[in-house]
């Protein structure tokens, strides 16, 4: 998904290591608080998809939600920042 990532204005290393901390790189990830995809996007951001969930599933709109979340809330958004997860990966 490298390409994605690098389509954004980010700290691309971060994002990749924070995506394989939050699914393992599963595009089709769902966790047991309704995180959805590659960037665990959180249910209460489905007014960004339209709706519907189901198209976090998508890695290149995934990663643009998580862009979007990014840009207005930084890294602390995703809790594999906050607890250091992340880093294991870069």
């Amino acid at each position: 998904y490298d390409s994605i990532f690098r389509q954004y204005a980010w700290n691309v290393s971060v994002a990749e290591a924070s995506c394989e901390a939050e699914s393992s790189g599963n595009p089709y990830a769902v966790s047991p608080t309704r995180d959805y995809g590659l960037m665990q996007i959180n249910h209460i951001h489905a007014d960004m998809v339209g709706g519907d969930l189901t198209a976090l599933y998508s890695p290149s709109t995934n990663i643009a939600v998580a862009y979007r979340i990014y840009s207005a809330h930084g890294w602390t958004a995703w809790s594999t920042w906050n607890d250091g997860a992340y880093s294991r990966f870069l």
